[in-house]
């Protein structure tokens, strides 16, 4: 009778001694499947950080502590979960207590060191502080240790002997006690218990990173050509039309490729206006906010008798066709109003806070002037307004609608609103 396997089970359990006709075997294979996915799923993790980090100039500056926790702690964690001692251990320690201790030593070394890397005077307070705690920690956790080595001979003591002893070793005995309620409790707690507290964590990080990562969206999509705030009452030219440049793939551009100027943009801004105070006459009359090339776009601000909280938008410097091309609005004074505009296709769309407020399309009388060198972006006016403008910034792209309302969401709780 041949011993030729006839099925592929029998084949491979021949070979390697492994069973899949058990559904034990396949249950554990499953599990360890399992967790070794969850290892090499952090692993990953661990890799896009570094890479991350190979990329950024400021990684071995400014940014190593962060790039730091980003590899070491998801390593940490994968082989936390990955581990046989993820099962616990049968000597009433259960590892999870080891892995979360280690966890909030190496964060805690980490913002240690990270202080001292940005360390400032009050820094230094703030850190020999921590030192203190530290030392009187450990001094306290060592006569606790001396105490139960010793306690049998300590306890005999009588008289004045016991009774310094007994002074001298108390807090460090409250200590000890306090160490052993918390692990009994850990052995009581339910262990949905950890899976709140770990979440908790990660709320807490994230409210911490999030803000972060938002004004990095934010930077990655505009180019900020002032951050501010500049007051109004004094004109700032803020660029030059260099900025609309656009490039030509010539290696020896002609004069008409140099002055080639950009028509497909997009500009942003806010502007904050107090209704009263200033120069009487900058609120009497129309006073610059914002002015791009004598109106491609330009923002003015009127609040008399007549009018209040008036603000009006010219969309085009060509005011020789068919008259001027504006529009005017009403906003609230004393609060930060977002302005945003693209030019394309012949056309502009105005947003104000975060929503499409009006479009514009040109006709051949009207169409902006294009390509001048004495373009400039001025903010405010001599004597002018007394408030501030921020956040301007230029992008050689059209925003779309959900940059726009992003950028406005984001910033509209800032006071200023400005990219950290």
């Amino acid at each position: 009778m041949s011993d030729t396997p006839t099925d592929w089970k029998d084949f491979i359990k021949n070979r390697t001694g492994i069973d899949y006709s058990d559904s034990n075997t396949l249950a554990g294979l499953a599990k360890e499947f399992k967790k070794q996915s969850f290892f090499f799923f952090f692993v990953l993790i661990s890799a896009i950080a570094i890479y991350y980090a190979s990329t950024d100039k400021n990684a071995l500056s400014n940014k190593t502590y962060i790039y730091s926790a980003a590899i070491i702690l998801p390593l940490l964690f994968g082989v936390f979960m990955s581990s046989q001692l993820f099962e616990g251990s049968s000597s009433g320690m259960n590892p999870a207590f080891i892995f979360l201790g280690l966890g909030v030593f190496v964060l805690l070394i980490m913002g240690v060191s990270y202080l001292f890397s940005v360390a400032s005077p009050s820094t230094f307070i703030v850190l020999n502080y921590f030192l203190a705690t530290f030392l009187f920690l450990a001094i306290i956790g060592g006569l606790a240790i001396f105490y139960l080595i010793f306690s049998n001979y300590l306890k005999k003591q009588t008289g004045p002997t016991g009774f310094f002893i007994k002074l001298i070793f108390y807090i460090p005995c409250l200590y000890y006690d306090f160490l052993a309620y918390i692990k009994e409790q850990y052995k009581l707690t339910p262990g949905v218990v950890f899976i709140v507290a770990a979440l908790e964590l990660v709320y807490v990080v994230a409210y911490y990173y999030l803000p972060k990562l938002y004004d990095y969206i934010i930077k990655s999509t505009n180019h900020s050509i002032m951050t501010g705030p500049v007051k109004l009452n004094k004109q700032v030219v803020i660029a030059n039309s260099d900025l609309f440049e656009l490039q030509t793939s010539s290696a020896y551009p002609t004069k008409t490729e140099k002055n080639y100027r950009n028509s497909n943009y997009s500009v942003s801004f806010w502007s904050y206006v107090n209704s009263g105070g200033g120069s009487t006459d900058a609120y009497m009359d129309e006073t610059t906010i914002f002015d791009y090339a004598g109106g491609k776009p330009r923002v003015t601000y009127t609040n008399s008798p007549e009018v209040s909280d008036i603000y009006t938008i010219y969309f085009s410097n060509n005011q020789d066709g068919s008259g001027v091309v504006s529009y005017t609005v009403k906003l609230p004074a004393q609060k930060w109003n977002y302005f945003a505009f693209n030019y394309f296709d012949g056309k502009a769309d105005l947003f104000i806070n975060g929503k499409l407020e009006r479009t514009f399309v040109f006709d051949n009388n009207n169409v902006p002037h294009n390509g001048r060198e004495s373009d400039r972006i001025i903010a405010g006016s001599p004597g002018g307004l007394d408030g501030a403008i921020c956040s301007v910034n230029y992008n050689k792209n059209v925003m779309s609608i959900s940059q726009i309302s992003r950028e406005y969401n984001l910033l509209r709780y800032r006071n200023p609103p400005i990219i950290a």
